[in-house]
């Protein structure tokens, strides 16, 4: 399988998205503005890697396809 410009770039967007969601960003600006971003648009970001390693592992149907 080829690689997916598309969902790289997307991945990097969701890693920052990740660190984001930790570091509690916005909320000295606005708490109401922080608790819309970490808790509802960042919170986002892990189901979006799961669903992208499903997308990869259906390709996967032989001992040999896993390990490359």
């Amino acid at each position: 399988m080829e690689r997916n410009l598309s969902i790289d770039i997307l991945k990097v967007i969701l890693a920052i998205a990740v660190v984001f969601l930790h570091t509690r960003i916005f909320y000295d600006l606005s708490t109401l503005l922080s608790h819309v971003f970490v808790q509802g648009i960042f919170r986002l970001a892990v189901p979006i890697f799961l669903v992208i390693t499903g997308y990869y592992f259906v390709y996967i149907n032989s001992l040999q396809r896993y390990k490359t």
